[in-house]
C-alpha cells in the first residue's frame, strides 16, 4: 500500500494500522507499507511512524528510488525491507542509456550489500526486462506484466499465472 506524506504525518497512524491488523487477524509480515523518500524525510512525526511500523512487524519499501536519491543511509535507518526503482531509471534501459543503467546496477550493489530487496517499477519492454533480469533484478511490476486490474480480474490473472505450461509439438 503507498502512503502518502499526509497519511504517514498523521499521529495515530501506527495505532490505526494496529486495530485494524487486530481486527482483521491479518499478519503483519503481510503488509507492505511504500513511502517515498520525500514523505518522511521533512516529517520527523513521519519518520517516528516509520520505527513505530517497522516494530509492530510490518514491511517498509523505499518508493521512487532513483539517480538522484540518496537512499542508502535511509535504508539502514528505517530498516527498509526493499527499495522501488523509479520508472524513470527502467524507461531509460530501453534507451541504451548507459548512465542509468550503471545507476541501477550501483543502488542494486549498494542495496544487496545492506540485505535489502530491490523491486523494478514501470516495466514496459521485453528489452527492460531482459537488463534488469541481467543485473540480478528478479521483482518487477508494471504495463509488460498486466495492465491494473479490478480485483475480480486478479482472479483470472493469477490462474493464468499458475497453469502449467503446455508444448506443442509442430
Amino acid at each position: 500500500m503507498n502512503l502518502s506524506p499526509r497519511q504517514l504525518a498523521h499521529p495515530d497512524l501506527p495505532g490505526a494500522l494496529q486495530r485494524v491488523l487486530e481486527r482483521t487477524g491479518v499478519d503483519p509480515a503481510r503488509v507492505g507499507l511504500e513511502v517515498s523518500e520525500e514523505a518522511f524525510m521533512q516529517d520527523p512525526v513521519g519518520a517516528d511512524a516509520l520505527v513505530r511500523l517497522k516494530e509492530m512487524g510490518v514491511r517498509l519499501l523505499l518508493d521512487d528510488v532513483d539517480a538522484d536519491s540518496s537512499p542508502l543511509g535511509e535504508m539502514t535507518r528505517f530498516s527498509f525491507d526493499s527499495l522501488k526503482l523509479d520508472r524513470g531509471l527502467i524507461q531509460a534501459l530501453d534507451n541504451n542509456d548507459f548512465v542509468a543503467e550503471a545507476a541501477v546496477e550501483s543502488i542494486v550493489a549498494d542495496a544487496r550489500g545492506r540485505g535489502v530487496g530491490v523491486i523494478a517499477e514501470g516495466v514496459e519492454s521485453i528489452t527492460q526486462l531482459e537488463r534488469l533480469s541481467h543485473l540480478g533484478i528478479g521483482l518487477g511490476q508494471g504495463y509488460y506484466f498486466s495492465r491494473p486490474l479490478p480485483a475480480n480480474g486478479m482472479d483470472a490473472l493469477v490462474r493464468r499465472a499458475n497453469a502449467p505450461a503446455v508444448l506443442i509439438d509442430d
